[in-house]
């Protein structure tokens, strides 16, 4: 654990702090990620095979629906790049009709999209 505070310019450990961190402060979260995995190993019957830590494999991870969700839904609330920069190399016109000319930069904010309810990020794109 103190691997990932001491490498906090990592999009990683930047990531996985914030669920970690969204996972303590909403206990209802962490009970439903629990009893996932809890039905996981039941099924798998690590328990009577393998000891602690259990290991699970790629065909695993696609049964855990809530755990996924919890990740994509820490990723958007903060994401671990929240702003990102491109440089224009041709000139462009955007979808809203607006003309972008070679040296020019873009600015795109994840941060700033995911507080916004879809219906009024329309209106700015």
């Amino acid at each position: 654990m103190l691997n990932l505070f001491s490498a906090g310019k990592d999009a990683i450990a930047s990531g996985l702090i914030w669920f970690f961190w969204l996972v303590f402060k909403t206990p209802a979260a962490e009970a439903k990620i629990l009893e996932e995995l809890k039905l996981l190993v039941s099924k798998k019957e690590l328990l009577e095979t393998h000891e602690w830590p259990y290991v699970f494999d790629a065909s695993d991870l696609s049964r855990l629906v809530y755990l996924h969700a919890a990740l994509c839904e820490s990723l958007r609330l903060y994401p671990p790049i929240p702003l990102n920069s491109k440089t224009v190399l041709k000139e462009a016109v955007l979808p809203d009709g607006s003309l972008v000319k070679p040296g020019m930069q873009i600015l795109l904010s994840f941060y700033s999209a995911s507080k916004f309810p879809l219906n009024q990020l329309l209106h700015f794109i």
